[in-house]
């Protein structure tokens, strides 16, 4: 939908969407964006985004190959979601800033437990929610 859109330097919500499918923001301009209903985002949704700083997702997402490939700007993608941990492949984190430490998982505090369960070792990349209001606000 908003592939190879490199000049749209925007934020934008999309409050009705419920998939991202491939390759959705593949080389966008986009620099944030909110996705209150999303719950499944496909291969690349997000890959090459460079201006993409963050994505926040209101619902439980399932994330899958590449999402976050050369997102180079990428600090932060946020779950406000009380419902459930969001699973993601572990191709999902191939070359992205969140492994590299450029960029952070927000989650609630109440979700703690539950993303420490499913993600062991990757918990370095996780943050709470209620400690980083100057960016989760």
């Amino acid at each position: 939908a908003f592939e190879y859109t490199i000049e749209l330097k925007a934020e934008l919500e999309f409050p009705v969407c419920e998939l991202l499918y491939f390759a959705a923001f593949y080389a966008s301009g986009v620099t944030k964006l909110s996705f209150p209903s999303v719950t499944a985002v496909d291969t690349m949704a997000f890959q090459n985004c460079r201006n993409l700083e963050t994505v926040e997702f209101g619902a439980v997402a399932t994330f899958y190959d590449r999402v976050f490939v050369g997102a180079s700007s990428l600090k932060a993608v946020i779950f406000r979601t009380t419902a459930g941990v969001c699973v993601a492949t572990p191709e999902t984190l191939t070359d992205s800033p969140l492994l590299t430490g450029g960029a952070f998982v927000y989650i609630p505090t109440s979700m703690w437990d539950a993303y420490a369960a499913a993600y062991g070792d990757y918990m370095a990349i996780f943050r709470k929610i209620e400690d980083y209001p100057e960016i989760c606000g």
